[in-house]
């Protein structure tokens, strides 16, 4: 059912860490962790995804976005533990897609990409758009310059790589063993243009 409603939960956790860690965490461990690097964060942002949370002093509810603070920090008090995730359901004439770059399968990506987009079926046009990048920055980054770069157009190659462009230029991407900030940025402009496209795809095929 996850696979045929939500393929992009599908995707992100087949290179989700590796089977034994994907058969002891769980997605909740894995959210609240706070890893820029972690697939979740990302996807759960592209999808307007919240957090329902409760602790001693009652329920509350935090969007997926305002729920990373810094580095390895969320807005989760001590006495407070997450209960659920809640995805709203993928409109008609939508798609979402999700890819990292990473140097094996369920290695903690690189850089990471989520993207959201739904379509007008009669004019082609882009009506809503969500990017989410991770490992760019101390948080999971919503790349709205790109998602204005979309919305009200006809999303062609050009549009693509704009918009990737400009992803590029948004974040403020570490330096590692694994790559510089130039590269990353180069990676950031590369995967927001691949999951751009697949998302769109995928909402030019639903009804």
């Amino acid at each position: 059912m996850v696979k045929d409603r939500y393929p992009v939960l599908a995707e992100m956790e087949d290179n989700l860490a590796v089977v034994q860690t994907r058969n002891w965490g769980t997605i909740g461990g894995n959210v609240c962790h706070g890893d820029p690097a972690a697939d979740p964060p990302g996807v759960f942002i592209a999808l307007n995804a919240k957090y329902r949370i409760m602790g001693s002093k009652g329920e509350r509810t935090v969007n997926a976005e305002d729920f990373y603070k810094d580095l390895l920090e969320v807005d989760l008090g001590h006495d407070e533990i997450l209960c659920e995730v809640q995805i709203p359901v993928m409109p008609k004439n939508s798609g979402a897609a999700q890819d990292k770059l990473m140097i094996q399968k369920g290695d903690m990506g690189i850089v990471g990409a989520a993207a959201f987009v739904k379509v007008n079926p009669g004019t082609g046009v882009c009506e809503d758009a969500r990017i989410a990048l991770t490992n760019v920055t101390t948080v999971p980054f919503r790349a709205k310059g790109s998602e204005k770069a979309l919305i009200g157009k006809v999303v062609d190659e050009k549009i693509l790589e704009e918009a990737g462009v400009i992803a590029s230029r948004e974040v403020d991407p570490p330096a590692d063993v694994h790559g510089s900030e130039e590269y990353r940025r180069d990676m950031a402009r590369v995967f927001v243009k691949r999951v751009t496209a697949k998302a769109l795809e995928r909402a030019r095929q639903s009804n």
